[in-house]
């Protein structure tokens, strides 16, 4: 997945359950798009499932710093 695609799954995940966070479905986006990727990141100050202001970062160590 791209990071636009990522982002477009995560707010559908908000639509469905709007209490989560933003940074907690980008996380689980990305968790069934790589989990490996975002296991790496868990408990790290790029972890975005615990800090929204992070997404990007996490998002950019994952898929790069294109797009």
């Amino acid at each position: 997945m791209t990071k636009h695609e990522i982002r477009k799954a995560a707010n559908a995940a908000r639509d469905v359950h709007p209490m989560l966070r933003y940074g907690q479905a980008i996380f689980n986006a990305v968790y069934k798009d790589q989990p490996q990727a975002a296991e790496r990141l868990i408990d790290t100050k790029l972890d975005c499932f615990h800090e929204d202001g992070v997404v990007e970062s996490f998002l950019d160590n994952i898929y790069g710093l294109g797009e």
